[in-house]
């Protein structure tokens, strides 16, 4: 469930003179955007969910968690992919 993806930081993903701390900071911040969505999902609606959407978007949420522990975290990130009904 890798998503091809390029944030929108990608251009200073590729300028090799960034401060990586600063990069970090970005990629988390990219992180948090995708989160977000995530966290709004309204409990009532989340009721209506079927088990394997629930176990989807848990999936989804623990892969974006993860982001930052990633090998190549915050140069080579290998995005979730997104439930394609959230």
């Amino acid at each position: 469930m890798i998503a091809e993806y390029q944030t929108p930081f990608q251009d200073i993903v590729d300028d090799t003179s960034i401060d990586i701390n600063l990069l970090k900071i970005r990629m988390r911040a990219e992180r948090d955007r995708w989160l977000s969505t995530v966290d709004r999902v309204n409990p009532i609606w989340y009721n209506t969910l079927t088990e394997e959407e629930r176990n989807q978007l848990v999936a989804y949420r623990q892969a974006l968690l993860t982001v930052p522990e990633q090998a190549g975290f915050p140069t080579q990130i290998e995005w979730p992919q997104k439930p394609s009904w959230l």
